[in-house]
């Protein structure tokens, strides 16, 4: 359906397009046709703009004029000013837009090939996450007196106790919430996939205190919303990140910044309390295992009754 509304080609070989054609096009793939997030269609968007206006500039695109050396010589001479991980998302989004006018009947098969596999050590390092007293005092910053301190705590739990990106956080409806069974259900979700989570007490209190002392009235539907005019409109973006960020510096923990330390503090948590790592990536959305079994290696007690007889 995707290719007969695009308009399938008339030949093997690549038809010239102005890089704003040739990028709604690819939108309409990335979202439709994978069915990828906004977030992830919108920076492989950006990269594959980045890579047309380098090597077309304001002209045409003509991908039959790339050489395969050309692809490689354009990612090698990133590597001096983005790390390993960014290299790699570079990578993965040029092989998705190649792979998008293979479909499309163009030959990149030798474009696509010349992509470097960059190395990246993801175990190198251990993740960054809060000990227990670091969490508790990182709880205690929030202010409950004030409709702002209720909604923020209320975000942290959300983050806390069930793991939930930030962005999950703030894209929440009061209708995902199910009192009576005491579930949370996720529909914005990294994956697009409805998840159900079981809502823990602590978290359910803090979002009900807040619905009955720091909500102000407004039509939007969305469980957390602006405390300051105009009040319909949605949270942005990084407001649950701000949120935290400002609490971290209250609480004396300046090392941390975002909601993805929460993520991994909660997962590490329950590695550590015995919980299997299907059972947390079940929790946490994770479509491959291999994705949470970097938290393995963080329960060091475990690690030393291994180490020791070894």
């Amino acid at each position: 359906m995707l290719l007969h509304q695009l308009g399938e080609p008339e030949s093997s070989r690549w038809t010239a397009t102005p890089v704003s054609t040739e990028l709604l096009g690819f939108r309409h793939y990335l979202a439709d046709m994978c069915g990828l997030a906004m977030s992830t269609c919108s920076y492989r968007l950006r990269v594959v703009r980045l890579f047309l206006d380098a090597h077309f500039g304001v002209d045409l695109i003509d991908l039959s004029l790339l050489s395969p050396q050309r692809v490689d010589d354009w990612i090698i001479g990133l590597t001096q000013r983005y790390r390993p991980g960014s290299l790699g998302v570079i990578r993965a989004s040029l092989r998705s837009y190649f792979r998008y006018r293979a479909l499309h009947g163009d030959s990149t098969e030798s474009l696509s090939a010349a992509l470097p596999v960059l190395a990246r050590y993801v175990e190198a390092k251990l993740i960054k996450t809060m000990t227990g007293a670091q969490l508790e005092r990182f709880l205690q910053s929030f202010d409950v007196t004030q409709p702002t301190g209720l909604r923020d705590f209320a975000m942290a739990r959300c983050l806390c106790d069930l793991g939930l990106r930030g962005q999950e956080v703030t894209q929440l409806m009061l209708d995902d919430i199910d009192w009576r069974a005491g579930t949370l259900t996720l529909h914005q979700t990294k994956g697009l996939r409805v998840r159900v989570l079981p809502l823990p007490v602590s978290t359910g209190s803090a979002i009900a205190e807040y619905l009955r002392k720091g909500r102000p009235k407004t039509c939007d539907r969305r469980l957390f919303v602006r405390h300051v005019a105009p009040f319909d409109e949605p949270l942005g973006r990084h407001a649950a990140a701000n949120a935290m960020n400002r609490a971290y510096a209250r609480s004396g923990l300046g090392q941390f910044s975002g909601t993805h330390v929460l993520r991994r503090t909660l997962a590490t948590r329950l590695q550590c309390c015995g919980s299997s790592l299907k059972a947390i990536a079940d929790l946490l959305g994770h479509r491959e295992l291999r994705t949470t079994t970097r938290y393995a290696k963080v329960d060091f007690e475990r690690l030393r009754r291994i180490a020791l007889p070894w």
